[in-house]
């Protein structure tokens, strides 16, 4: 019998939290300092079946994806990838490790993916996959808040550098999946 899903019992912790509550005064703009929205495009050659298959298990991401430096399957969920759900120790440019719990919630196998994100940031992401001729085009989108204290005081005052520190990671996994293609 596979565990009760931990991404439930953080889901009934979220739905207690206003995430996108209305503040006003110097809470609601560190609030909204540490939130962000980001949208990336992957360009991999391949077909997309491949590329998807490769994107798909995650605890084998950290072999071509160097920003994952672990990766523990909590639930591996259906045949379909559904209900999969692991934690990620993600490390970028600057001087911490995110610990982030991804509990994907929708695939359709190989065209796109949505998860939720818990841990160190909140919020979900998805990603489509789609032939381009010889190559796959990736789109990803991310929406999260930064939940860790210490991250949330950081990025209240050096809002960019969530921008910078996610384009590093993201360019280090379009250059990984990009090598794992050949």
């Amino acid at each position: 019998m596979i565990r009760q899903s931990t991404f439930k019992k953080r889901a009934s912790w979220l739905s207690n939290r206003s995430i996108a509550g209305v503040h006003t005064g110097l809470d609601g703009v560190l609030d909204r300092l540490r939130h962000y929205r980001f949208c990336d495009r992957w360009h991999v050659s391949g077909n997309i079946e491949t590329v998807a298959a490769a994107m798909r298990r995650p605890e084998h991401i950290p072999h071509w994806w160097s920003c994952f430096r672990h990766v523990d399957i909590e639930n591996v969920g259906t045949h379909h990838g559904q209900d999969y759900e692991f934690v990620a120790r993600i490390k970028g440019i600057m001087p911490y490790v995110l610990k982030l719990t991804l509990h994907i919630d929708d695939v359709d196998f190989p065209h796109k993916f949505h998860t939720f994100v818990s841990g160190d940031l909140i919020g979900s992401g998805s990603g489509r996959l789609m032939q381009v001729g010889n190559r796959v085009q990736i789109d990803f989108q991310l929406d999260v808040r930064v939940v860790r204290r210490s991250l949330r005081l950081m990025y209240s005052f050096l809002y960019p550098l969530g921008f910078v520190q996610h384009s590093w990671v993201m360019r280090t996994g379009e250059r990984g999946l990009r090598k794992q293609m050949l």
